[in-house]
């Protein structure tokens, strides 16, 4: 190979791989690289691996699909070192990977070709505009060529991730869950893989080698990418969307921010999130506002729960008018419920708020990562999902949506920090670097106490995982839905129960079954039903400790039901195995078991 000493090299895919060993070889010659990947954790690994540090090795987020991002790269190379000698274009990713090409989704095969080919079009055509503009450029020398090293298959480019079927198989070379642990319950605390894990801490670790230089100047730079990247996935302008630690966060900071004036009301529906509903109970208390809720009989039809929330609006509205005093505020609702776990109508309860000017919050905990969500088409006043029970982020981390026009009405952060401005004095001292946001509400969510912002930063890795390894969300949700339907057979069948009759059309990734355990007073009936709590306590420790388990438990129309989370990591044998620990553990119950740990509990 001629002298590299010094030549330009740009190398697409660099963060590991073929990418990484290519870079590796070319700076060992002498030359200078460019880094371009989408894995931000796996750029700063590599540019610490190349040797030759003292002759400015660079590493840049570039998304190849991208044309405006490639050539901004190229221009920078060539605004730093005055030229572009040669590239290597080996981003790419597996088509298909372990998933046989009859079960590839559109959405895998286009993302595929958009890297594959139209990423390697974008390259060679950012870097011969360089070379044709006259740049110096001599790949006479080199044994490369201009258009050198397409690898359009891509292995090895990002970690090696590939398709990976379903089930068992993602569970063990992906998921962190010890062998004897079983989760079906991920749809309160979540999980995510192994990938993702790399990337939590390596942001950490860089935290700790650099604090100061990580927490003021390079982790907004890393939380802006985060914002963008949920952004996109969910549809709307980057500076509408915030993030902050879950949602009992930023429905608090909505509550807590409103003015409330005597005689002003919030109407929720029956089944919102306990914590959200004690909050709400806390504003009642503390403020002059009143509370009203809807209850509804769930399951039941979209047009039976859209009247009786316009009933319940209406009837307020005109006590309101009658008292002389007040107004609706604010209107609360899920887009699926915890339990029954099912899609309501917020769409057309947004609209609802709208058309009757009441503001709408919509708690989304189960939204990215479940269900498809355009927030510039849905337009709410205020939404909240959690990116830590579906998306695969680690816990804990949830993406605020505020329009602009409503911006206003978010006073501060809670807690309140360094980015809230008093109307009073601008004189207090602010230790923390001048922003680069010019948006006055996301400023404050830069930075608002000292947390561990590391999870945070892997929204980019947990996207990654789920477009590479699961074909996209369209795969992942179609198989958990799918899951969830055949979890309930299995799970009806075996216990000789039945379930909610929920409509195709609402069901989601949650399967849900009735005990067999009647509850009641007399001879007639299984246990008593002051025994309720008791019973509980036996059950959720017994999940955890016999069966290595969880399940979601509700008292709800008389019965006890459980609810199972269907995820990308689980499969039928999973559902098998949860059919069998409810059936033991019911009868267990059924046998009053629960009072020999339960000393307070007597026979009745």
């Amino acid at each position: 190979m001629a002298s590299l000493e010094n030549k330009v090299i740009a190398i697409t895919g660099g963060a590991s791989g073929i990418g990484l060993a290519t870079a590796k070889l070319l700076a060992e010659r002498g030359a200078i690289v460019s880094l371009a990947d989408t894995n931000q954790a796996g750029l700063d690994d590599a540019l610490k691996a190349l040797p030759g540090t003292e002759r400015k090795h660079s590493a840049v987020i570039v998304d190849v699909r991208d044309g405006k991002q490639v050539d901004s790269w190229i221009e920078q190379i060539v605004s730093e070192h005055g030229r572009l000698d040669g590239a290597a274009n080996v981003a790419g990713i597996l088509v298909g990977g372990h998933v046989p090409i009859s079960e590839e989704t559109d959405e895998g095969w286009n993302r595929t070709m958009d890297v594959n080919a139209k990423g390697v079009f974008n390259c060679l055509r950012a870097q011969l505009r360089i070379m044709n503009a006259g740049a110096s450029i001599n790949m006479d020398k080199l044994t490369m060529k201009p258009a050198v090293l397409a690898a359009c298959n891509g292995e090895g480019a990002h970690d090696n991730l590939a398709r990976t079927e379903f089930g068992k198989p993602m569970r063990d070379k992906y998921f962190l869950f010890a062998k004897d642990y079983t989760n079906l319950n991920h749809g309160s605390f979540g999980g995510y893989p192994s990938t993702v894990q790399k990337a939590l801490r390596h942001y950490q670790e860089a935290a700790e080698a650099e604090p100061d230089k990580f927490i003021r100047y390079t982790y907004p730079r890393l939380l802006r990418k985060s914002r963008a990247l949920l952004a996109e996935m969910l549809h709307c302008p980057v500076d509408e969307l915030v993030l902050c630690s879950n949602v009992t966060t930023a429905t608090n900071t909505v509550l807590q921010n409103l003015r409330w004036e005597e005689g002003d009301k919030i109407v929720y529906t029956s089944g919102v999130y306990g914590a959200l509903e004690k909050t709400i109970e806390y504003i009642v208390e503390t403020t002059p506002a009143e509370s009203v809720r809807v209850e509804l009989d769930l399951p039941q039809s979209d047009d039976k729960i859209v009247e009786l929330f316009r009933k319940t609006l209406t009837e307020e509205k005109l006590k309101c008018e009658q008292a002389g005093k007040g107004r609706v505020r604010l209107g609360i609702f899920d887009s699926i419920v915890s339990m029954p776990g099912l899609r309501v109508p917020f769409e057309r309860l947004v609209q609802l708020c709208r058309q009757e000017g009441v503001l709408s919050l919509v708690d989304a905990a189960h939204g990215v990562g479940h269900i498809a969500l355009d927030l510039t088409e849905l337009d709410p006043d205020f939404l909240v999902t959690n990116c830590h029970k579906w998306l695969f982020v680690p816990r804990s981390v949830a993406a605020f949506f505020v329009p602009k026009r409503n911006q206003h009405l978010i006073h501060t952060t809670l807690p309140t920090s360094h980015g809230f401005q008093p109307q009073r004095t601008s004189t207090i001292h602010d230790p923390m670097p001048t922003s680069d946001e010019t948006n006055p509400m996301v400023k404050q969510f830069e930075y608002f106490g000292t947390i561990d912002g590391a999870a945070y930063c892997c929204i980019e890795e947990a996207i990654r995982f789920r477009n590479e390894v699961c074909g996209g969300e369209a795969a992942a949700r179609a198989y958990c839905t799918s899951l969830a339907k055949k979890a309930e057979e299995i799970l009806v069948e075996t216990l000789g129960t039945d379930t909610f009759d929920i409509p195709e059309t609402h069901r989601v990734f949650f399967a849900h079954v009735r005990l067999p355990i009647s509850v009641g007073q007399g001879a007639g009936y299984d246990v008593p039903a002051g025994d309720a709590s008791a019973i509980i306590e036996f059950m959720n420790k017994e999940f955890v400790e016999r069966y290595g388990t969880f399940f979601f438990l509700l008292f709800y129309r008389g019965a006890w039901w459980a609810r199972l989370s269907a995820t990308v990591y689980l499969d039928l044998e999973d559902c098998k195995y949860a059919a069998f620990v409810l059936k033991d553990l019911s009868e267990r119950v059924c046998r009053r078991e629960y009072r020999a740990v339960s000393p307070g509990v007597a026979e009745r």
